[in-house]
């Protein structure tokens, strides 16, 4: 019996052997994909790179589209070589097929209905003054914070289609304005993402290099119904008179300030608001246990978040 054990464990040791000398080596394959309804059409997004998907998330719910939470998928098999391509579309392909399952068309036509539904204007006043404040100003920075408080009235369903697109209309034109305007650079550059968040009533910041690390922390806390705000992105510059380390404490410093000022007063504020969830057809108290019990319970855990971020679930 120890000998036929012996055999066997030598002959997979040959086998392994030789199939690395024919090319064949282990290879792990990861990719990130999300679900979304648009257009009456089912469409399943997926990418090796975490980060196209979660601001593909961030982005599209200003477009009235709202793709479920981001799901990631992992094979690792033994390939021959030249096969990494192939396998990498096959991984893609097994994760759409999940998300298809997950992700029914009913929590996207049930989205859509509370959006609808609850849908108000009322964060227009609080950034028309904000608009009065800055107009004539000429600071990109005070207009990249009013363009992102914009996007994130709308996205929490507390600014009006048609107000929502005279903004955006207007920051375009003061944008143009700002076009000649001269930006002293140095010999290399670097950038941070950064957000604040409150949690338990407590201020927080957090930063880092890779956008994905921040967006991660984001939709996390989100998911939990803490409130964060936007996330902002500081370029800096640095030459041979400081490092790259000097450089990223003086504008991650700068960057905290801008955030504080510019975003977390004005988004308290707005979640301040009242939305009158009477409104909707929808019973919303048990609406995620009913989603969570007729489509699944990753289905349950999205409109979770979408529910957190428009303020009507606490």
């Amino acid at each position: 019996m120890a000998q036929t054990v012996q055999m066997r464990d030598t002959k997979a040791a040959d086998d392994a052997f030789q199939k690395v000398e024919l090319g064949w080596l282990d290879h792990e394959f990861t990719t990130y994909g999300t679900a979304y309804y648009a257009d009456d059409t089912m469409y399943y997004r997926v990418s090796n790179f975490s980060d196209k998907i979660y601001s593909f998330m961030d982005e599209e719910p200003v477009h009235d589209v709202y793709p479920a939470n981001m799901m990631r998928y992992t094979e690792r098999c033994p390939l021959p070589a030249g096969m990494k391509d192939e396998k990498n579309l096959d991984v893609k392909k097994n994760l759409a097929r999940i998300l298809q399952r997950e992700y029914p068309k009913e929590l996207f036509l049930l989205l859509h209905q509370i959006t609808t539904e609850l849908r108000d204007n009322s964060a227009y006043e609080l950034l028309e003054r904000e608009r009065e404040l800055i107009e004539g100003c000429f600071d990109s920075v005070r207009l990249d914070c009013f363009r992102e408080l914009v996007k994130y009235s709308y996205k929490t369903l507390k600014l009006s289609a048609y107000a929502y697109h005279v903004f955006i209309k207007w920051i375009d034109r003061e944008y143009k304005n700002l076009e000649d305007d001269f930006v002293s650079k140095q010999t290399s550059e670097g950038q941070i993402y950064a957000m604040l968040y409150l949690e338990n009533g407590k201020e927080c910041y957090i930063e880092d290099a890779l956008r994905e690390y921040i967006y991660e922390k984001k939709f996390q806390m989100e998911q939990n119904g803490v409130i964060t705000t936007p996330l902002y992105r500081q370029i800096f510059w640095y030459d041979y008179q400081s490092s790259f380390r000097e450089a990223r404490v003086h504008y991650s410093n700068k960057l905290q300030q801008i955030i504080r000022e510019n975003y977390l007063p004005q988004i308290q504020q707005i979640r301040s608001l009242k939305k009158d969830v009477s409104r909707c057809s929808v019973n919303l108290g048990t609406v995620v246990q009913d989603a969570a019990k007729n489509m699944g319970q990753k289905a349950g855990e999205t409109l979770e978040r979408y529910l957190y971020q428009w303020d009507v679930r606490r």
